[in-house]
């Protein structure tokens, strides 16, 4: 059989089978549909849009495993198959064109080009759409969907792969595309999907709750209105949201240790972190290779140095790493760190002051992308518990991830620190109005001065602090000014 027989066979596979799958991918085991992400209406308004004539014809979903980037595309599908004549929507994972067929995303399109679309796509006169999953297991992915895409306006790509995605996409393809990262699960998302799965109603944060809120903590607000708006936050959250969710304690917990991941959300504690564990170990081991030069033996370090960071409490130098884990240099740990921060596993947070002008030799900070993660490694070594000082140290790391989010999504956020001085807040944000914010956080309850020390230090306009607390706002003086300093409870902060 010669390869343009296999490939047949395989895409009357594909298009065989696509509604069993879909059916299986997008529902329960009662038969019930599962929840859509909040993704999913981004996404939808774009293939809408499309089907139109008017979207770009190229969407991109970058992302860590097992946010459900499989999910999404095959709910778009059923979404849409009705629409579309039989044949002209398509499901390609690129982990079975290389490994099972040991061909080229180029060769199977050629191929469904010529023998099942009939045409050539300059002369399409009906729509497309093509879902390409797992981009990153072919090498050149991005020339080639730029070639096919730009034959056709009634083709739609729409194209899933790890984080590191955004960095492989040539500069071309960014211009005709559509970038939608999909992130793990955030607090108001975990609530939604947990609910739905459990009890089959639905809890959802207003769209008011977190525009008030977002304007509180990042919108560089008047004394004044920032009273107001963390009151009103605090009212609307108390009478019309905290009541239909129950113990938000408990929920918060559960958030945070197991959470952030839908197929996560109703396991078994023992469950969940073997298959987180097993998940990070194909990022390393699968996924890292695609994007990097990184060496066999450097990649086998990996989860070495990953359970350092995760069992750390402050920021941890490359020459401690390097020592513990032995054999390896600080310039390849160093090396790691960047690879692992590209396939969506850790945020490198550096000292403030390090800029073009200024920089300081103070060791950077390493958030996971997810506090599950980092729960899992402190699992794995007997060192997860529920006392404070460890829920602590995962609520920092779902605040550095809300964050890194708000960043990515919404623009507000400039720039992002740690304060690498003794007692220093735990983050030093600049705003895209020019203001600058210190953020304190805190499992517990906590007061202003850190904050305080940080405000003085970098000459901050104002701060957030997030802990078991009331709302409550105070001012103080700092370098000769007045500032204002707002206690945001951390179960209210993490809607965001």
């Amino acid at each position: 059989m010669d390869e343009e027989d296999i490939v047949i066979d395989h895409l009357q596979n594909v298009i065989s089978t696509l509604d069993t799958r879909a059916r299986k991918m997008t529902g329960y085991a009662d038969g019930r549909k599962m929840k859509k992400r909040t993704h999913w209406d981004e996404l939808n308004i774009i293939v809408e849009k499309f089907l139109k004539g008017e979207a770009k014809r190229v969407v991109l979903i970058p992302g860590l495993r097992g946010t459900g980037k499989t999910t999404l595309l095959f709910q778009l599908y059923e979404h849409h198959k009705d629409r579309l004549e039989p044949g002209n929507i398509i499901f390609l994972e690129c982990d079975r064109i290389t490994e099972v067929i040991n061909t080229t995303l180029s060769r199977v399109l050629k191929v469904y080009e010529e023998k099942f679309l009939g045409c050539d796509l300059e002369s399409l006169d009906e729509k497309v759409i093509v879902m390409v999953d797992e981009a990153h297991y072919q090498q050149g992915w991005a020339p080639i969907i730029k070639s096919f895409s730009d034959r056709s306006r009634d083709i739609l790509f729409i194209v899933t792969g790890s984080s590191s995605l955004s960095f492989e996409t040539t500069s071309d393809l960014v211009r005709r595309s559509s970038m939608k990262k999909l992130f793990p699960l955030s607090f108001s998302e975990f609530i939604l999907l947990k609910r739905h799965m459990s009890k089959g109603d639905e809890v959802r944060v207003s769209s008011d709750l977190t525009e008030n809120l977002y304007r509180l903590c990042f919108g560089g607000v008047s004394s004044d209105e920032g009273k107001t708006l963390l009151h009103n936050c605090a009212v609307e959250y108390r009478k019309k949201y905290l009541p239909t969710v129950g113990n938000m304690r408990v929920e918060m917990e559960d958030y945070l240790l197991r959470g952030n991941f839908p197929f996560t959300i109703l396991a078994d504690e023992v469950d969940v972190y073997e298959d987180l564990f097993a998940l990070s170990k194909r990022v390393i081991r699968e996924d890292l290779p695609q994007f990097s030069n990184l060496s066999s033996r450097s990649i086998e370090k990996v989860i070495s140095i990953l359970r350092i960071v995760a069992c750390s409490s402050r920021e941890v130098s490359l020459q401690t790493i390097s020592e513990s884990v032995r054999d390896i240099s600080p310039h390849t740990v160093s090396e790691i760190f960047k690879v692992l921060e590209k396939a969506g596993m850790i945020y490198i947070l550096e000292p403030f002051g390090t800029t073009a002008k200024k920089v300081v030799s103070k060791s950077p900070r390493y958030h996971f992308s997810s506090p599950n993660i980092q729960a899992t490694f402190r699992w794995l070594t007997g060192k997860l518990d529920k006392k404070s000082k460890n829920m602590g140290e995962l609520l920092e790391t779902a605040v550095a991830d809300t964050l890194h989010r708000i960043s990515a999504t919404q623009k507000g956020i400039g720039g992002c620190w740690h304060d690498h001085k003794k007692n220093g807040a735990d983050f030093i944000v600049d705003l895209n109005n020019g203001k600058r914010t210190v953020i304190e956080t805190g499992w517990g309850a906590k007061n202003t001065g850190q904050i305080l020390k940080s405000l003085e230090r970098v000459d901050g306009d104002y701060g957030l602090v997030i802990s078991d607390s009331s709302e409550k706002h105070v001012q103080r003086t700092v370098n000769g000014r007045t500032v204002d300093i707002y206690f945001v409870p951390k179960e209210l902060f993490i809607l965001l």
